[in-house]
C-alpha cells in the first residue's frame, strides 16, 4: 500500500489543484489495489482530482457521532471555503483538533471565546449570540439526548454481569461443598494407598 500523504495548507486555497485521499476499501474495490494509484487522476462529481495517497483501514474517522454516522467515508478532499460565495450565517462547521502540549481545555475555551466575541463585534448581523464550545471527543461520540439512556443501559449490563458472576461462584461453591467427603477420601487414599486389601502408610 502507498504511504499516506497529508493535505497541505495550500491545498485548501481557492483555485488550488484538486487532490484526494482514497480509503483502503475503495482503493481495493474500485482500483484493484493498484500500487501506482498515487499520481493518477480520478473523477469526483464531474471534477478531476489527483490521488495523493491511500488511507489505511486502521484509520478511524475521529469525531463522528456513533449513532448518527453513516457508512465510513471513501474519499477525503481538502475543505475549501470560498469567502466570496459563503454566507456568514452558516454556523454548521464542526472541527476536530488536538490541543497543543501544555494547553488546558480551559485555556483553549477562553481563547476561542475571545475570538467569538471579536467576530460578534465585527459581524453583529450574523455572529451575535454565537460562540464556540470545546469538548472532548469522548463526550461527543454520542448525542446528548441519548447519553443518559446509554449510561443506564451500561449500568444494567454491569449489574447483570455481576449477578451472573455471583451465580456461577455460588454453583461452584455448592459443588465443592457437596464433594467434600469425596475429596477427603481421595486425599486419604493418596496418602495411604491400598495394597492387598490393606492400607499401606507412606
Amino acid at each position: 500500500m502507498q504511504a499516506v500523504a497529508a493535505f497541505q495548507a495550500n491545498d485548501e486555497r481557492v483555485g488550488a489543484a484538486r487532490v484526494a485521499l482514497l480509503s483502503e476499501s475503495l482503493w481495493r474495490r474500485r482500483f484493484g489495489g493498484d500500487p501506482t494509484i498515487v499520481g493518477q487522476l480520478i473523477t469526483i462529481n464531474t471534477e478531476r482530482y489527483e490521488v495523493i495517497g491511500v488511507v489505511p483501514a486502521s484509520f478511524r474517522d475521529i469525531g463522528r457521532s456513533v449513532l448518527t454516522s453513516t457508512a465510513a467515508p471513501q474519499v477525503f478532499v481538502p475543505f475549501t471555503i470560498n469567502r466570496a460565495q459563503e454566507h456568514r450565517g452558516n454556523h454548521t462547521i464542526r472541527v476536530v483538533g488536538r490541543l497543543r502540549s501544555g494547553v488546558s481545555m480551559d485555556q483553549a475555551q477562553d481563547e476561542v471565546r475571545r475570538i467569538a466575541a471579536a467576530l460578534e463585534q465585527q459581524f453583529p448581523a450574523t455572529n451575535k449570540g454565537w460562540g464556540v464550545q470545546i469538548d472532548r471527543i469522548s463526550n461527543t461520540m454520542f448525542e446528548q439526548r441519548v447519553r443518559p439512556s446509554l449510561l443506564m443501559l451500561l449500568a444494567a449490563v454491569v449489574l447483570v454481569l455481576l449477578i451472573a458472576c455471583a451465580n456461577v461462584g455460588s454453583v461452584l461453591l455448592a459443588r465443592n461443598l457437596s464433594r467434600q467427603r469425596e475429596l477427603a477420601l481421595r486425599s486419604a487414599l493418596a496418602y495411604f494407598p491400598v495394597t492387598n486389601g490393606r492400607a499401606k502408610s507412606l
